[in-house]
């Protein structure tokens, strides 16, 4: 499985304030699974005016949406300096990871300038899906794949 990342940039602009935002892997896991994280970076459109990006995320049942947890408080994404911020979503670390057996995160992304008043926010996006890895135990991890030597028998003279 590769990344595939999607982005918005374009007509379908994410929002005030945004130009683009672009996530790197659509379908996560929580647990042991390899793909257990995906990266989602957000371009601006007014460097000088924004002074921070805070992601706000939830989890929804894919079977029921009227069924989700409460949004977070909020998490900074990382400056990268060149009018792009950035965050890494690791499946196990996202507040409500374990509420459902198949999932959507939710996410929105707002913009503030230094005095920390919203200068631009993005629409919400449920494009991530976020499943337990299905191991015997997902919450420690897939056990190690067993290593089986076969032996091809010999014929004695």
């Amino acid at each position: 499985m590769t990344a595939t990342p999607f982005s918005v940039a374009g007509t379908a602009r994410p929002g005030a304030g945004f130009t683009s935002v672009t996530i790197s892997e659509k379908k996560i896991y929580w647990g042991g699974c390899k793909y257990n994280s995906t990266t989602i970076t957000t371009e601006i459109d007014d460097p000088e005016e924004v002074f921070s990006v805070v992601i706000f995320t939830r989890v929804m049942d894919a079977e029921n949406e009227d069924d989700f947890t409460p949004w977070t408080s909020g998490n900074v994404l990382f400056n990268n300096g060149d009018g792009t911020f950035t965050v890494k979503l690791r499946g196990s670390e996202i507040q409500g990871h374990n509420h459902y057996k198949k999932s959507w995160v939710l996410f929105q992304l707002v913009a503030t300038n230094n005095k920390g008043e919203e200068v631009g926010r993005t629409k919400t996006y449920q494009e991530i899906q976020l499943s337990p890895c299905m191991c015997l135990d997902p919450s420690t991890g897939c056990p190690p794949t067993p290593v089986v030597i076969r032996r091809t028998p010999t014929k004695k003279p």
